[in-house]
């Protein structure tokens, strides 16, 4: 039989993450995103993703971001730290983990070549950074903010249901 001190340190083999930015360290239960980064993510997550033949790859780098960063960074950082266009440098937020970043662009190319689907990096950035606006939307305290982005989700599910049906929709009676 084994004694509690054995037993606690082979249930506890699951390291860290390298960075305080990252949920998820190596262990049994995840994987290495891309086999050049020390990043992981939960085995599930990782194979749902790469095994699923509908998603594109900016969908695939979208839910890499979700699976790979805290909730709470990913509102709080920018992929490369530096202030949006026209703002003053003082309101740049601090920059994502860039091997993280580079994981995940690393990921959607595997993703793209499996699949055998064109791949433009532009959109890999794109949805990288689409997951950070939502993730501040969605947490701000503001109700306003709230409002707004429940009000986008609706009209985006509002047309997709449009065209669906093959209805067709006067966009600006659905923008205003």
């Amino acid at each position: 039989m084994h004694s509690p001190s054995t037993v606690s340190q082979t249930e506890t083999l699951e390291s860290p993450p390298i960075h305080n930015h990252l949920k998820f360290g190596s262990g049994s239960k995840t994987q290495r995103l891309h086999k050049d980064f020390d990043v992981f993510i939960q085995r599930n997550d990782f194979f749902s993703i790469f095994h699923n033949e509908k998603l594109t790859p900016s969908a695939a780098a979208r839910r890499a971001t979700y699976g790979i960063f805290k909730t709470q960074v990913l509102q709080q950082c920018s992929i490369n730290g530096k202030p949006s266009k026209g703002q003053p440098l003082e309101s740049a937020r601090p920059a994502l983990f860039s091997d993280g970043v580079n994981a995940i662009k690393a990921f959607a190319c595997d993703f793209a070549v499996h699949h055998g689907k064109p791949i433009q990096m532009s959109k890999i950035n794109a949805a990288i950074s689409n997951v950070l606006n939502e993730e501040r939307l969605l947490f701000r305290n503001s109700p306003g903010y709230k409002a707004v982005f429940c009000a986008l989700r609706f009209k985006t599910f509002f047309l997709y249901c449009a065209s669906f049906l093959h209805l067709k929709v006067d966009i600006l009676a659905v923008i205003k």
